[in-house]
C-alpha cells in the first residue's frame, strides 16, 4: 500500500529529484477511492462504469450536484442511505425515460404541479389540463 503524504510533501523517488515540484496529496491518494467505489457500485450491483452513467445522466437530468458538498465523513450508517439514494435516482431515471418516450409518442403525460398541488396531464402540443377527471 502507497504511504499517503501531505500535501507539499515531496516523495522519496529513485532517480534525481524535481525540485519546486511538491507532491499533490490528491494524485497520492487516488487509487483508493477508486477501489472503495467499485466496492460500492459492485454491492449495489453495478459496474464502476453504469454507476458513473447513473450519475452522469442525473447531473444533466438535475442541472446539477445531486449531494451538498460538505467535508463530513462517511460512516458504516451512511450505507443504507446511500443504496436508497442509488434506488432512487435509478427509479427516477426510469420515469424520465419513459415520460420522454411518451412525449416522442405524441402521448399525454400524466404529471404533478408541486406550486399547485395537484395533478395535471400535459398534451404533446404543451397544454395542461388540471380537471381530468371530471
Amino acid at each position: 500500500m502507497p504511504t499517503l503524504l501531505s500535501a507539499g510533501e515531496t516523495p522519496a523517488l529513485p532517480g534525481p529529484a524535481l525540485p519546486g515540484l511538491p507532491c499533490l496529496e490528491l494524485l497520492c491518494r487516488a487509487p483508493l477511492p477508486k477501489r472503495q467505489a467499485e466496492n460500492v457500485f459492485r454491492d449495489l450491483g453495478l459496474t464502476m462504469s453504469t454507476g458513473i452513467n447513473l450519475y452522469l445522466n442525473q447531473v444533466v437530468t438535475q442541472c446539477g450536484i445531486l449531494f451538498p458538498l460538505t467535508k463530513t465523513h462517511r460512516n458504516k450508517n451512511d450505507e443504507m442511505g446511500i443504496r436508497k439514494q442509488m434506488e432512487e435516482m435509478k427509479a427516477q431515471m426510469a420515469v424520465d425515460l419513459k415520460i420522454k418516450g411518451m412525449r416522442e409518442r405524441g402521448v399525454p403525460v400524466a404529471l404533478y404541479d408541486d406550486r399547485q398541488k395537484r395533478p395535471y396531464l400535459e398534451y404533446p402540443d404543451g397544454r395542461r389540463v388540471y380537471d381530468f377527471d371530471q
